[in-house]
């Protein structure tokens, strides 16, 4: 029931976001068995030559703590020069 919230919520004609996107041509009766998913990427300095780069995935529906409703895909070292 909650994706069926979500979907209802949307505004599929004005939002520029999904002016192309294929879940704007399913019918309503279909959106319940798609979830919408944020991924986000990330860094930050850790030391003075060396930065983490991260790149995380979660669910627009979901709601709490960021550690408890993101899932960490990959976590990259980098070496600044």
């Amino acid at each position: 029931m909650e994706l069926v919230n979500f979907w209802s919520g949307v505004d599929f004609v004005n939002d520029p976001r999904f002016k192309t996107h294929p879940i704007r041509h399913r019918r309503a009766t279909d959106r319940h068995k798609a979830g919408a998913l944020r991924i986000h990427g990330d860094g930050v300095p850790f030391t003075k030559h060396k930065s983490l780069e991260t790149l995380s995935i979660s669910s627009l529906h979901g709601d709490g703590q960021s550690l408890d409703s993101r899932f960490l895909m990959t976590a990259i070292c980098k070496v600044l020069l």
